[in-house]
């Protein structure tokens, strides 16, 4: 993002919406360490090495990861003229 001042101000894209993916987004606002802290940060959880959920919950993070770096901002903007289009 950058910021404009002044009246005509505002936020705007730093780079074109087909290079903004969702986990761009996610991660602009996330720390990243994955959907619990024990992913990205195993020291937190004295039970991280044995824990059996640990290794599901890191897969879906990776998972969810890849389909958000998958759909850009460019390609949300299409559904949505679509759907106007349809709803026509």
């Amino acid at each position: 993002m950058v910021s404009l001042r002044g009246a005509q101000g505002g936020y705007r894209l730093g780079r074109p919406a087909d290079r903004v993916t969702l986990r761009d987004v996610y991660e602009a606002f996330e720390d990243g360490d994955g959907f619990v802290s024990c992913i990205g940060r195993p020291q937190d959880c004295g039970r991280s090495s044995a824990c059996v959920a640990r290794e599901a919950w890191s897969e879906f993070f990776t998972g969810s990861m890849r389909i958000l770096e998958g759909i850009s901002l460019a390609d949300l903007a299409g559904r949505v003229r679509q759907g106007a289009t349809a709803a026509r």
